[in-house]
């Protein structure tokens, strides 16, 4: 699965690996030494995370049930508690940076393609 900024045409990642069993959700990136520039960690259902346990910094972008981005925490640092965004039904961490890379911006609309 890849995931695409239809705002922007352009391609975020072709490796979007997603939380899909509650040990996932709770696991999270705990344990990842790092990640590709590429990489992209979702999270469906979520409204906010944490980053204990963690050792490097992420980008934490909140999306609406549409993947239409909601608010963009950037550069959240390990053993953090970030913000709760209540209209949020998804949560994507990205590598520390990588939201400024992309140029992602509130309003962009996010979508997944096989």
């Amino acid at each position: 699965m890849k995931l695409v900024n239809i705002t922007q045409g352009q391609t975020l990642s072709h490796r979007v690996r997603v939380a899909q069993s509650i040990w996932q959700r709770m696991r999270g990136l705990i344990g990842t030494k790092t990640m590709a520039d590429d990489e992209v960690f979702w999270i469906p259902q979520c409204q906010g995370v944490h980053t204990f346990a963690m050792v490097f910094p992420i980008d934490v972008v909140f999306l609406d049930g549409q993947g239409t981005v909601l608010k963009i925490d950037p550069g959240m640092l390990p053993n953090r508690i970030g913000p709760v965004c209540w209209k949020a039904r998804s949560v994507l961490e990205l590598p520390g940076g990588a939201a400024k890379r992309y140029k992602l911006g509130i309003g962009n609309k996010l979508c997944w393609q096989e």
